[in-house]
């Protein structure tokens, strides 16, 4: 739930559980101080459909969660990032959102605004950059990108981008590289050829602080948890079932 202002960027977490800055209305949720719901492009509603909160966990008006991540112009370079649940479609409507106010209120000079995704690796952006100057087929950009299956989530972010000459930015490590990481160290990833140094940060990269490990670990343990208690639910549902 963080909006946390740092040097040239702004965090905002999407989701419909909970913790965040933007979350998926219920009828538990806080009352709306906002006099005027937004209403989204595609019917979702404020208040009805989402609610948004600051990192205290007051509600907030998601006309302040786009101020803070538009303006603020004497930030540079300034990064908004969007944090979300992958299958969470109003998290995907609201990036949408925020994506039209950022392409509206770019400043005229060139290469002013790019659009950066997770979902696309390193080693896809000359794919990509052939979609969007239009060489391609999207059935080319979908396979040859490697694209996740929801991309259709996404498609939207990506053809507004296309529409308004704004680049697209493959920013994830290639899942090749992300494993032999994983399977034998950091370290292994300098035996690597100057082409896959190309789609990685530079290395060698900075270890995770001590707090990130704590809180991913935890995140993690939680998920695990909650997966393990669905399936047990999930399994006394179908013996009750059979009796």
């Amino acid at each position: 739930r963080n909006a946390t202002h740092r040097t040239g960027g702004i965090a905002v977490g999407l989701s419909s559980t909970g913790a965040t800055l933007l979350e998926s209305a219920s009828p538990k949720h806080h009352k709306h101080t906002q006099t005027i719901p937004h209403v989204l492009d595609n019917g979702m509603q404020e208040g009805r459909d989402f609610m948004a909160y600051d990192n205290k966990g007051r509600p907030v008006s998601f006309s302040k969660v786009l101020e803070s991540a538009l303006t603020h112009a004497h930030l540079e370079p300034k990064v908004v990032f969007l944090g979300e649940y992958h299958d969470d479609p109003v998290a995907h409507a609201l990036e949408l959102e925020i994506f039209k106010r950022a392409v509206d209120n770019k400043p005229s000079r060139e290469n002013s605004l790019a659009l950066s995704l997770e979902m696309f690796e390193r080693d896809v952006q000359g794919v990509m950059t052939e979609y969007l100057k239009g060489c391609i087929r999207e059935r080319d950009l979908e396979k040859d990108g490697r694209s996740w299956p929801n991309y259709s989530d996404y498609r939207p972010l990506v053809e507004l981008a296309r529409s308004q000459l704004v680049p697209v930015i493959c920013a994830n490590a290639p899942r090749r590289y992300v494993s032999l990481a994983g399977r034998t160290g950091r370290d292994s990833l300098h035996d690597l050829p100057p082409h896959a140094l190309a789609s990685l940060p530079p290395l060698p990269y900075p270890s995770p602080s001590e707090h990130y490990v704590r809180k991913t670990d935890g995140l993690m343990a939680q998920a695990a948890a909650e997966m393990r208690a669905a399936k047990a639910a999930e399994a006394a549902a179908g013996e009750g079932g059979e009796g």
